[in-house]
Order: C-alpha cells, then structure tokens, then sequence
C-alpha cells in the first residue's frame, strides 16, 4: 500500500519517518521546498504537486495549518482531487473545522474516493515516537482500510462516526488544552511575582489537585527553564481557539473560559511571542 504524504513541518515529518519505517512505499509534497529532501535520502520519492502525489498512492494524508490550507491542497488547482484514483483514501491529519471536513469528504466522495478527518494529540514528541492520539471521523469501512496507516504513526485509535467528528472531539481536547495552560500560566505568574519559587510550586502541585498534563508539560520544560523556543506554537492555538468559537457559534454553545484565553494568547502573540511555546502565553503576565 502506497502512501502519499503532504505537509512536512514538525509533525509531518516524524510521521513520514514512521511510514518508512513501517515499510510503507512513500511519496512526499511541501508547498514550500526544501523538507522533502531528508526524507528522500532516507527512501521516500518527491512529487511536484499534490495532485501527483495523489496519482501515485492509494492512501492520501495531509497535515497542514488551517482549514483555508487543507481546501487549497485537497480541492485547489493541481490539488489532491485532480490526481486522487478511485477507490484511494484521504486522510487529512489536520485540526480544521468539521464543515470544511463535511465539504471535501463530499468532494472526495464525487471522485470516488474516500476521505477521513483524523486530527491529532500528542505534539511532535509522540510524532517522533509514533504514540500518537488519533480521533477520526467518517465511513467505518473507510477507517476500518485505514487502520494500518493509522497505526504506523498512532497507538490510541478512536473511531468517533460520520465525517467531522474527528474534528469535534480535536477541537474539545483544544479546549481543555488552551484553557489549562493558560490558567498554568496565570497560577504561576501569580505566585512567581509574589516571590514563590516556581520549582517548589511544581513539586506541591504535582501532587495536588491542581495538577495537570498542561502542567507537567510546560512547567519543567518551559516556565521553570525560561526556555520557550521549542515546542507547539502560540500561534496556532489562537488559530484553534477561532475555530472552537465558530464551532460553538454554529451550534450556540457557550464557551466563555475558551474567549478569555484567546484574548491571552492573543495578547502574548501581539508581543512578538507567535512563534514561541504555547506556555510563553505567562510571558506577559510577568511582565505587569
């Protein structure tokens, strides 16, 4: 089974690396040059365009940054739907809305092919390790196909039904995420500026009810450190944030915590911060 892969940043590629070693023939796209070229050396072939690296395989995946992205990559000019066989399966890795899902799985489906909307958790540590959390929605039979790929780059599969539910349960985890590690953020700026050793409250936390996978993550690696270079960007959680809020809005929901913290991250962002860690979201509150 031949799989073809587009979206090589710092998840896409660890999952490529994971392909090849699960055996699986492999070719590679970027919109932008240049990150195909390792994962050429190491036994993958390069395509010059989505739609030719769709012609090729009989598995599709992508994984971009947003939903405008993954509509210009599937069903845009030389896209995924103008090399897609039939038959061939698409599998979009990317956290977008369900109603962009909804939209291409029937622009796949007119092409005779299948699609599914598999967003997932774990960052790129369980990219690289290929432990990933992977939620899916659309046909079963379509995951059922699918389930070999999935396990070449996840560990927990989840099968959630029709098409965007994959989406719906990546944008709660989103929530729950950017609503955690703000509050990490604020907890600690609060005790920091009134003279408590951030590593003594880590140490009383991590045993405490106020402990969390936020806090474990971001505090040893980046709020104790002072290092925020690595790991998830800021900027695309404001990114999910805006599409929880649509979300919530398409069905009228109230999801007032996810606005406060837009508005955090959002303030961290407009300092220059986007292109850090998520957890740089206390850069600012340390600084008032």
């Amino acid at each position: 089974m031949k799989v073809a892969f587009i979206g090589l940043g710092n998840m896409g590629r660890p999952m490529c690396r994971n392909f090849l070693k699960a055996g699986f023939p492999l070719a590679v796209y970027n919109r932008t040059r240049g990150p195909e070229q390792a994962l050429v050396e190491t036994g993958a072939s390069a395509a010059a365009s989505p739609a030719e690296a769709a012609a090729q395989a009989e598995v599709i995946c992508t994984c971009l940054t947003d939903p405008a992205a993954v509509t210009a990559v599937v069903a845009g000019e030389r896209g995924v739907l103008d090399g897609v066989r039939p038959g061939a399966l698409i599998i979009d890795f990317s956290t977008v809305d369900p109603g962009t899902t909804q939209r291409l799985a029937q622009a796949a489906k007119a092409r005779g092919a299948s699609y599914l909307d598999a967003p997932v958790s774990g960052g790129a540590t369980g990219a690289e390790a290929g432990t990933l959390t992977i939620m899916v929605g659309g046909e079963r039979e379509a995951f059922e196909r699918a389930r070999p790929v999935l396990q070449a780059v996840g560990k927990h599969l989840h099968y959630l039904g029709p098409s965007g539910m994959g989406n719906v349960a990546k944008l709660v985890n989103q929530l729950l995420t950017a609503v955690n590690q703000a509050a990490v953020a604020e907890a600690f700026a609060l005790g920091m500026t009134a003279g408590a050793d951030p590593k003594a409250l880590y140490d009383i936390l991590s045993t405490s009810w106020g402990a969390s996978a936020m806090l474990h993550r971001s505090v040893p690696a980046h709020i104790i450190t002072g290092q925020f270079e690595s790991g998830s960007h800021l900027e695309l959680m404001i990114k999910d944030l805006s599409l929880i809020q649509g979300l919530a809005r398409s069905i009228n929901a109230p999801v007032f915590l996810s606005a406060v913290a837009r508005e955090m991250y959002t303030m961290a962002r407009a300092q220059g911060l986007g292109r850090k860690d998520l957890s740089a979201v206390i850069l600012p509150l340390r600084q008032t």
